[in-house]
């Protein structure tokens, strides 16, 4: 069964979630962590375009609308998110 495709523009923040989940999860077989992992690594075996790594690197200096501490702050806070022990 042939997709069709729908603008991103179109698409609901959900929609456009799924869309990107189901990109590189069950079409390319990568898991979210694997693909994070892969896109903040550094080192030779991570070839990125320039275009992707000045994003990411603006992202990570805390140069867009949400910030790195903000995503972290979401996984941490998330009802899905493994607790931590109390030291």
């Amino acid at each position: 069964m042939k997709e069709t495709f729908v603008a991103a523009e179109s698409l609901t923040e959900k929609q456009r979630v799924d869309r990107i989940l189901n990109t590189f999860g069950k079409r390319n077989g990568w898991k979210l962590g694997d693909f994070i992992r892969y896109l903040f690594s550094e080192g030779d075996e991570v070839k990125i375009l320039l275009s992707a790594s000045a994003s990411i690197d603006s992202f990570l200096k805390g140069h867009s609308r949400t910030t790195a501490k903000d995503i972290i702050d979401l996984m941490f806070n998330n009802s899905a998110s493994a607790k931590r022990s109390p030291q």
